[in-house]
């Protein structure tokens, strides 16, 4: 998504209601910004089609921090039925793959806010291990449930996490325990960082 795009957006929205552009764009937040949070939520599949809500979410949400990856996760939970129903099979069971508690806290301990975005200051030993972890349990789980689980994490590190894991597997999702919704069932078949899964118990 180019800026072009952007305002194509805003001009569709200020069609319907001028002021839920005007109080935003750049009173609250610049183009660029605007434009950041959109191709974050692009990026993992999140479609912003109902783009007249995620103006008004965001004319909410903006009033209380203005970092494009802050506003961009706080948008996915509010489209939180659309992610869960776009992974969950037709028997509405999301398969899942969680963090072991070891993982969360590393993770959660080295996540810091930078200009270049919110990130994890780990040394490369751990990434490595990270990834590769994250990959067998993956494989283990999609063998053993016959579809590609995603992987559940804590709201703080969800977006550090799948910028982290995405260059490396590019099929990865990630979902934050805010983003689940009550009509689907979660189903957690592994865990990253614990040498035995739950079904070879």
């Amino acid at each position: 998504m180019n800026k072009t795009d952007v305002l194509k957006l805003m001009e569709l929205v200020k069609a319907q209601d001028p002021t839920l552009v005007n109080d935003l764009v750049p009173a609250i937040i610049s183009t660029s910004d605007l434009r950041k949070i959109f191709v974050n939520l692009i990026r993992e599949s999140v479609s912003i089609k109902d783009i007249i809500f995620v103006f008004e979410r965001l004319c909410d949400y903006a009033r209380f921090s203005k970092e494009p990856d802050i506003l961009s996760e706080r948008l996915r939970t509010a489209l939180a039925r659309q992610i869960c129903l776009n992974y969950a099979n037709e028997n509405s069971v999301l398969y899942a793959i969680t963090l072991s508690q070891e993982w969360e806290k590393i993770l959660d301990d080295s996540c810091q806010r930078t200009e270049l975005g919110t990130m994890f200051l780990l040394n490369p030993m751990q990434v490595q291990e990270l990834i590769e972890s994250t990959a067998s349990t993956l494989i283990r789980a999609h063998q053993h449930v016959g579809e590609q689980p995603v992987v559940l994490c804590s709201p703080r590190i969800r977006l550090p996490l799948f910028q982290l894991l995405e260059r490396h597997i590019p099929t990865i999702v990630v979902i934050s325990y805010s983003e689940l919704i009550t009509d689907i069932r979660v189903e957690a078949v592994d865990t990253v960082g614990e040498s035995e899964s739950s079904y070879d118990a």
